[in-house]
């Protein structure tokens, strides 16, 4: 009988193809994950299927801290490289390219590490209340509008543009991929019951 590590291991053999395929949506992987332990279940009673599950759902956070810390260090590396750069010789379009992308990178730093939960301050802009992670993410937005602008419109390198566009995205799908992930995995905790006799 495969132990509950067994069938972790292979949750993290469907993780990793789904990452690299990048094509598997929450319900496919979800369809993978039930056949996975469906093809078990005549193995597993009902407390087997619940610390597996518990297991799953350890797995999962833990991958996101890990992946999230990834995407820090990339940043942070960012941050050194901006800061490399002599600001002093170089013109006003750079001067003002540099400090708006590091700017916004700074951002990324913050939004990437989920603060809301620390900071709950609401600020009302026309009618409006946002909290400290909205202003953060909104901050970023006109601050990447504006490097974009001068990096296409008047410097014309577009590596800029380019680096904002992938730094401001790797914190949406890092945190799509974990959620829908999650959503699986509680999808196949409500489908235990179902399944656990068979």
């Amino acid at each position: 009988m495969p132990s509950n590590e067994d069938l972790l291991n292979d949750f993290a053999e469907i993780d990793a193809t789904t990452a690299a395929t990048g094509t598997s949506t929450s319900s496919s992987r979800l369809r993978r994950l039930d056949k996975l332990v469906i093809d078990q279940s005549s193995l597993l009673d009902k407390d087997d299927q619940i610390e597996y599950i518990n297991q799953l759902n350890t797995y999962n956070i833990k991958q996101y801290y890990k992946y999230r810390k990834y995407i820090t260090c990339f940043y942070i590396a960012q941050v050194v490289i901006i800061v490399s750069f002599n600001f002093t010789n170089t013109n006003v379009h750079d001067k003002s390219l540099l400090l708006l992308t590091l700017i916004s990178v700074l951002l990324n730093i913050i939004s990437i590490q989920e603060l809301q939960q620390k900071y709950q301050y609401n600020v009302t802009i026309f009618d409006k209340r946002f909290n400290f992670m909205q202003l953060t993410s909104l901050f970023n937005i006109l601050v990447s509008f504006e490097v974009m602008y001068i990096d296409i419109f008047k410097i014309k390198i577009y590596y800029f543009a380019a680096l904002i566009v992938c730094n401001y995205s790797l914190p949406k799908m890092h945190r799509s991929m974990f959620n829908q992930i999650d959503e699986s995995v509680k999808e196949l905790d409500k489908l235990k019951y179902k399944y656990k006799n068979v």
